[in-house]
């Protein structure tokens, strides 16, 4: 299968080269792919492990390990804590995504430079604004339907294109001009204000711009969407962290308890990643936004039925007032 280039390559074709500078040039392309994935993750444990055992935090998986096991985002969104679970999706990424942006460029896989500086600018405001205006004043069923909706849409946009499966492509966005810096700008501060209260969406409207309007390979824009989601995603973590300070305890103690599954996992994909064609990597996405829009109908098609019900029975006993929404 065809991965994903290298930096500087304008072949289709994935190359073997290997890079003669820095204490790795001799390792091969394989070697060098491997070492990619390990490195970041053995980082990562070495600093994780330390700061346990010395801080004696191990009793996080006493706490919330079993509870882990069993958890969903709408459910840890709804947990005791306001936005406790998008926060625990933002740290994630925020750790997981960056230890896979190490291995991209150690990888040295090609991403689009220019649309990822310009992106990163965009969605740095969207997120704050996101954060700060629109997440307040937007329902919990307008933030997930609002989301999948319209990301299903450029899913599916992206699906008919492909339809031409030789159709022609580019490596890097052709006549960079100043109107498509700022479409990027635009774009970006969008897909951050739907990060600000979905906890994605950067990565996905940056993906769809690069594929559908700038016709990037799939195997360009995906490694350009997760390099602006660890950055976009690390802006979120540390505005609510540093900034306002309104991050929840029982947020960093889920953090604790699968940080080691993600800095290993985010890696491995990264790896994974240079190996599949650019059809694969756009199916792969569209199958995603599409599942994720199944479960959202079906989740409130289950939340509706099941109001209806205790409505119900709450007329047979008589009550004035309903059940729904009391503690």
């Amino acid at each position: 299968m065809v991965g994903q280039l290298k930096h500087g390559e304008t072949k289709d074709e994935y190359s073997d080269l290997v890079n003669n500078k820095g204490p790795f040039s001799g390792l091969s392309s394989s070697k060098r792919k491997l070492v990619g994935w390990l490195l970041p993750a053995a980082i990562y444990h070495f600093w994780y492990w330390s700061a346990m055992a010395y801080r004696n935090l191990f009793y996080v998986y006493d706490q919330y390990g079993r509870r882990c096991c069993g958890i969903s985002s709408d459910d840890s969104r709804d947990a005791g804590t306001p936005r406790g679970g998008l926060d625990l999706s933002m740290s994630l990424q925020a750790n997981g995504m960056t230890a896979a942006t190490f291995s991209i460029f150690f990888m040295n896989v090609h991403i689009e430079r220019h649309a990822l500086l310009f992106s990163l600018l965009g969605s740095s405001a969207g997120v704050i604004f996101g954060l700060e205006v629109v997440d307040p004043i937007l329902t919990s069923s307008m933030k997930k339907m609002g989301f999948v909706s319209i990301f299903f849409a450029f899913a599916f946009a992206l699906f008919l294109i492909n339809w031409d499966h030789k159709r022609r492509t580019f490596n890097s966005i052709p006549d960079l001009n100043w109107w498509k810096r700022l479409l990027i700008i635009a774009f970006a501060f969008i897909g951050g204000i739907f990060t600000s209260f979905s906890g994605s969406g950067a990565d996905i409207c940056m993906f769809s711009l690069l594929t559908l309007f700038f016709k990037i390979s799939e195997k360009v824009a995906t490694p350009t969407s997760v390099v602006l989601m660890a950055m976009t995603s690390m802006v979120c973590w540390w505005w609510r962290f540093l900034v306002t300070q309104t991050m929840p305890l029982e947020s960093w103690e889920y953090l604790l308890v699968v940080f080691p599954i993600v800095t290993v996992g985010a890696p491995f994909g990264a790896l994974a990643g240079t190996h599949f064609h650019r059809m694969n990597n756009g199916g792969m996405w569209r199958e995603m936004v599409v599942g994720e829009l199944i479960c959202r109908v079906a989740r409130g098609l289950r939340v509706s039925q099941g109001d209806q019900c205790v409505c119900v029975l709450d007329e047979r006993l008589g009550m004035k007032e309903p059940l729904v929404g009391k503690p």
